[in-house]
């Protein structure tokens, strides 16, 4: 049997002709579905640009047809009735790439915040060696009162919980400060 072919496509612009099935599109429609959708800042040439890129591929593909409106003046996009059957892989364009990055990265915080939160991570890191300390030590006890076996238990699942509780708020206090840069 035949491998299906395997087309690239920006996983916003396939999300709007799977809901947009058998609707003719124009490049306004477009933009302002992948705008909407993506919450991108870009000026409508970049846009266009992008866009009518990946059409003309997805065009010469076979994935999608286009054609002159009624009117003959305007283009109109359609994808074909097979696009849900069709194999794709998804790319994101670059600009939506920098855009993440600059919702994920660097903030500027001030002096005061940065150094709330060191001292927030070292006290989380304080508490946590004392939680795997109380760990450790209900692990000692059980060779020593086994006959209590039962309690130590409990207070040993206790601590370890709160452990793995700290390393959460440690890895989240580490992260933001990671991303952060006073300014």
């Amino acid at each position: 049997m035949l491998n299906p072919k395997v087309i690239l496509i920006n996983p916003t612009l396939h999300k709007i002709f799977l809901s947009n099935l058998n609707s003719h599109l124009e490049m306004k429609q477009l933009r302002e579905f992948f705008i909407e959708q993506t919450k991108i800042k870009i000026t409508t040439d970049e846009l266009n640009k992008l866009l009518y890129r990946q059409l003309d591929r997805l065009v010469k593909q076979k994935v999608i047809e286009k054609k002159k409106s009624g009117d003959g003046k305007r283009v109109v996009y359609r994808s074909f009735d097979g696009f849900t059957d069709m194999t794709f892989k998804f790319k994101i364009f670059a600009k939506e790439n920098e855009r993440k990055g600059q919702l994920l990265g660097s903030q500027t915080t001030s002096e005061a915040s940065k150094s709330k939160l060191e001292r927030e991570l070292k006290q989380h890191e304080i508490d946590f060696q004392s939680c795997i300390a109380e760990s450790e030590e209900y692990k000692r006890l059980f060779s020593i009162v086994p006959d209590m076996k039962k309690v130590l238990e409990q207070h040993y699942l206790l601590a370890c919980n709160q452990s793995n509780e700290l390393l959460g708020k440690i890895k989240a206090v580490k992260t933001i400060l990671q991303n952060s840069v006073v300014g």
